[in-house]
């Protein structure tokens, strides 16, 4: 009797430690995906910026848009937009996809775009800039 007791918990430990190896296996490939996918990203913004040219644009709008959790925790997404010239080309209403509390409308701020393709702008802030 108590050897078939034994043998029972033998059978469901070896069965949750096969559970916890690909438990944690899965785990790790994810945890580890998302590192490289960090490390590329990294890459092509500093790519980005050793390439890129500034020049000085004007935030013309700024959008607020408020969402909700599954939670209901209200949260606030904000889309920037800025007018800005390059080569005596005007660049109006284009998205920067990067938002900074402090921001307002009219507000002055330095952007990086690519001399390819000045549509495609980045800010880069430093931590006290605003």
């Amino acid at each position: 009797m108590f050897g078939v007791i034994s043998d029972k918990l033998y059978s469901l430990k070896h069965s949750m430690n096969k559970f916890a190896t690909f438990f944690f296996l899965v785990f790790s490939l994810i945890g580890i995906a998302a590192l490289i996918y960090s490390f590329v990203l990294r890459a092509q913004d500093k790519e980005f910026f050793e390439n890129a040219e500034s020049v000085t644009a004007t935030i013309c709008n700024i959008e607020q848009h408020e969402t909700k959790d599954s939670d209901g925790n209200i949260k606030y997404e904000h889309y920037v937009y800025v007018d800005y010239e390059v080569n005596g080309e005007s660049f109006t209403n284009v998205y920067l996809c990067q938002y900074q509390s402090g921001m307002k409308e009219g507000d002055s701020i330095e952007v990086f775009y690519n001399p390819n393709n000045p549509s495609k702008v980045k800010a880069y802030f430093d931590v006290d800039s605003y």
